[in-house]
């Protein structure tokens, strides 16, 4: 649990060190790319800024436990929320009600 609290923390930090993040690389913008990220147990994301790693999310952010996301789409999904709230200078945090929202299966 305090692995994870730390993680978004640095995340917080990192995000809130971002001017844009945008979908295209254009002069002076911030260039974001989403991918999926398979891992031993089932689905992950990463958040990539200028091309460099930005966010390595392996497991399901805001529940207790470690748990990796069951399928690519629920990883994908997340992934996608999270990279519009950095695109919008919002805290890359997830919550509960959000995943539910999601339908992210746990």
């Amino acid at each position: 649990m305090i692995f994870r609290q730390k993680t978004i923390i640095v995340a917080f930090l990192m995000a809130m060190s971002l001017l844009s993040c945008k979908g295209k690389s254009h002069e002076g913008e911030v260039y974001c790319e989403l991918r999926p990220l398979q891992t031993a147990t089932g689905w992950g994301y990463e958040i990539y800024v200028d091309k460099k790693l930005y966010i390595k999310q392996e497991f399901i952010p805001a529940i207790d436990g470690v748990h990796a996301f069951k399928s690519k789409e629920d990883a994908m999904n997340t992934g996608k929320l999270v990279l519009n709230k950095l695109t919008h200078g919002k805290k890359p945090s997830v919550t509960i009600e959000e995943l539910r929202d999601l339908k992210i299966a746990q």
